[in-house]
């Protein structure tokens, strides 16, 4: 079967399931919701180079997010509920001064080993997605050898233009 026929094919599949997932689920007949993100601005979060993902390489870098996001929680909720709306009577997030100014961290800031084992990791998960992606191809790009070597050409682009300038290794 040609590579269009196995898309169609996969297509209809896929049609056929959500079909019966929205059958089953009786989704006709809800009421759709709209949901919010309650949030602080990107520019004052630790962690927010690596699409948020910065903060899981410091832990004051997390725990400052986490604060920061409680605060701006509760702000927005006070306005939507009433003034009255009262923080948890445990909750303690300090003020901006004890936080320090982690708003202006970035990944470089993080330690380099972690940043380094982040960078093998997903090298590691790229090479198995590559490889795959390529095994569908045509028959000189399947010939093994081919194959390996330009995945091998790929993963070291991936390290060399993206991996090294977000990770700002």
């Amino acid at each position: 079967m040609d590579g269009v026929g196995q898309e169609g094919t996969r297509d209809s599949i896929t049609v056929r399931l959500l079909y019966a997932i929205d059958r089953i689920a009786d989704l006709e007949a809800k009421t759709a919701i709209r949901l919010f993100a309650i949030a602080a601005k990107d520019e004052d979060v630790a962690g927010e180079d690596v699409s948020g993902f910065a903060g899981f390489f410091n832990e004051d870098w997390r725990e400052h997010d986490y604060r920061l996001g409680r605060r701006s929680t509760h702000e927005v909720l006070q306005r939507i509920l009433s003034a009255s709306y009262e923080r948890e009577p445990t909750a303690s997030y300090g003020n901006d001064s004890s936080w320090g100014d982690l708003a202006a961290v970035n990944i470089g800031h993080a330690d380099k080993r972690k940043r380094k084992a982040f960078e093998d990791r997903l090298s590691s998960r790229a090479k198995i997605v590559v490889e795959e992606s390529l095994k569908g191809g045509p028959w000189w790009i399947r010939f093994y050898p081919f194959r390996k070597a330009l995945t091998r050409i790929v993963i070291s682009l991936l390290r060399r233009f993206v991996f090294a300038k977000v990770l700002r290794l």
